[in-house]
């Protein structure tokens, strides 16, 4: 902004340094209000058939309203009216020294421009339209909000049906895979799928594997893995290991080879 400044000494002022001086004001007032749109700044209240003195914003330009004592009929209108004022130059010739803007109240609806109803219950001041933009603002804030926390409540339960997904995944693996069994199996050990396979360690230490045929209430058949009908296993008979033998739930190692379950060998 431009601020006039005088040192010392008589200054020449011409006539565009008043119009500047004048210009600085209006135009804070007139961009800070127009953001708003055509609005009340204050005053022009209703009150039974006669509007309030006032200022108001039309078309980006603060404008007072002198109060008018009668309205015959509303809604009315306020638009921007002007009044040029004018004077004799040095020249001889009269020209206009100032232009006076106001806002006046016009029964007919505009067609076209800049205006602001008043209907008989008064209109809404620019505290009103402040309010509605904060309001506005703030639920767009809390809209924003609920849709961040809502994305995030759909990841975490994605992510805790993944967890569940690959633990229900793990578990179905871990029941196929060959198990310690502290005893040989029995008809009431019938909580194992069918193909199946445990194995047992007996007083002397040897492995024996067995295999689950069938797993009916009470009635399960175990056998070695290798008997039954069919030959079915993954081994050609039963399997005796002693001494210290390093196996995991996938694949059981015997010196130099791959000894498969009998799932992984029907696969393969």
């Amino acid at each position: 902004m431009k601020r006039h400044v005088q040192e010392p000494g008589v200054r020449k002022w011409s006539g565009n340094d008043l119009l500047e001086l004048q210009g600085e004001g209006l135009t804070i007032a007139d961009g800070f209000f127009s953001q708003y749109g055509n609005c009340v700044i204050c005053g022009c209240q209703v009150k039974a058939n006669s509007i309030a003195a006032g200022l108001v914003s039309i078309g980006g330009m603060v404008l007072p309203l002198q109060a008018v004592e009668t309205v015959e009929v509303f809604p009315v209108y306020l638009v921007k009216g002007e009044e040029h004022v004018q004077r004799e130059y040095a020249d001889d010739v009269v020209r206009d020294i100032a232009v006076k803007y106001f806002a006046k109240v016009v029964q007919a609806k505009p067609e076209d421009g800049d205006y602001i109803e008043i209907p008989e219950t008064g209109a809404s001041t620019f505290f009103d339209k402040i309010n509605a933009v904060w309001l506005t603002n703030i639920l767009k804030q809390l809209g924003d909000l609920e849709k961040a926390d809502k994305t995030l409540s759909e990841a975490i339960e994605l992510l805790k049906q993944a967890d569940t997904e690959a633990g229900k995944r793990i578990t179905a693996l871990e029941k196929k895979m060959p198990s310690y069994l502290d005893h040989i199996p029995t008809v009431n050990d019938d909580g194992y799928d069918i193909g199946v396979e445990v194995w047992t360690v007996d007083e002397y230490g040897n492995k024996t594997f067995w295999k689950c045929h069938d797993n009916t209430k009470g009635k399960a058949v175990w056998k070695r893995t290798g008997e039954g009908s069919g030959g079915g296993g993954s081994h050609s008979g039963a399997v005796y290991l002693t001494g210290q033998t390093n196996f995991t739930k996938a694949s059981i190692i015997i010196k130099d080879c791959l000894l498969y379950t009998s799932d992984a060998a029907d696969e393969l």
